[in-house]
């Protein structure tokens, strides 16, 4: 985690970079305290801003669209309450 490198500490929620031994970029995640280290946000060396969060939150709602899941929690949330 090239975090390690460049500031020492890294603290939980912290935005890293993970690099190979060699310093070739892998991926960007949230570092997590726990067995999963880094949650992978993007294998693309790209900042984490709110543009990022907007386009990947779009692309997962228009991929529900698509299929026809979008809501579906939601009418299953209605549907029980007017039983």
């Amino acid at each position: 985690i090239s975090h390690f490198a460049e500031k020492g500490e890294i603290e939980e929620g912290e935005v890293v970079r993970v690099l190979t031994n060699e310093g070739e970029f892998i991926a960007v995640g949230h570092y997590q305290i726990g067995s999963i280290a880094v949650r992978v946000l993007s294998f693309r060396d790209v900042e984490i801003n709110p543009d990022f969060w907007k386009t990947r939150l779009t692309s997962a709602l228009n991929a529900r669209l698509a299929i026809g899941i979008a809501g579906a929690w939601r009418r299953r949330q209605s549907a029980r309450a007017n039983r």
